[in-house]
């Protein structure tokens, strides 16, 4: 449970997307199989990160990577909430030169996906380079009380976490108001955003005191 000692381990995948069974890193019998790890991996990487190694391999191996070219690769991606890959962001194997070739497109939805429908026509490499931990879009918002000078301001409205993964850590969050002279005020809000979490959409009410020395508008 959250609060274990044992809720703090991860996992470090060092041959990722290399082989079906990611070079050993997935095994049988006494080892967890990819299918039962990635099952562990949707219920107890939600606070720890999980990631790794981008694996090193030839052309032919990369060839008959049935899960590279699996339509499941991206709900595998949401279910262990995959955070950080290490030689991603280059050209430097068959693996990144794999993905850059592979086109993101409808044919990997599945039930519970974010809408993610913008990178439709990407790479599957910038589909997940954009995607690795937390990625939070604003859905809608809306002014919902508006008020004079020393009261207080409303806004409601909806976060998408569309990453594969959580923000691990609290942090502050602030909004700043800009008034049309430039006037910023900055104000801390009471929100979480470590509960925003991945492919769910969460509803937000903010109420702010609007500072005495706030420019109209």
């Amino acid at each position: 449970k959250y609060g274990d000692k044992g809720y703090r381990v991860g996992m470090w995948n060092d041959g990722y997307l290399g082989t079906d069974s990611d070079y050993g890193s997935w095994g049988s019998g006494s080892s967890p199989s990819r299918t039962n790890g990635v099952k562990i991996l949707k219920e107890h990487a939600l606070r720890v990160p999980y990631g790794g190694e981008l694996a090193y391999c030839d052309a032919a191996t990369v060839a008959k990577c049935n899960i590279i070219h699996s339509t499941d690769l991206v709900k595998e991606l949401y279910d262990t909430h995959l955070n950080y890959l290490h030689n991603i962001a280059g050209d430097g194997n068959d693996v990144t030169k794999e993905l850059k070739k592979i086109t993101f497109n409808a044919s990997y939805y599945y039930d519970g996906l974010p809408d993610v429908s913008a990178y439709y026509g990407q790479t599957m490499q910038k589909f997940m380079l954009d995607h690795m931990g937390y990625r939070f879009v604003l859905r809608k918002s809306e002014n919902t009380k508006t008020s004079n000078r020393g009261d207080t301001v409303s806004f409601s409205g909806r976060i998408e976490n569309v990453g594969f993964g959580n923000l691990m850590v609290n942090t502050v969050n602030e909004i700043i108001v800009v008034a049309p002279d430039g006037t910023k005020s900055v104000v801390k809000t009471l929100l979480d955003p470590t509960e925003w979490m991945t492919a769910k959409t969460t509803s937000f009410n903010i109420t702010l005191s609007v500072p005495q020395t706030s420019a109209q508008g």
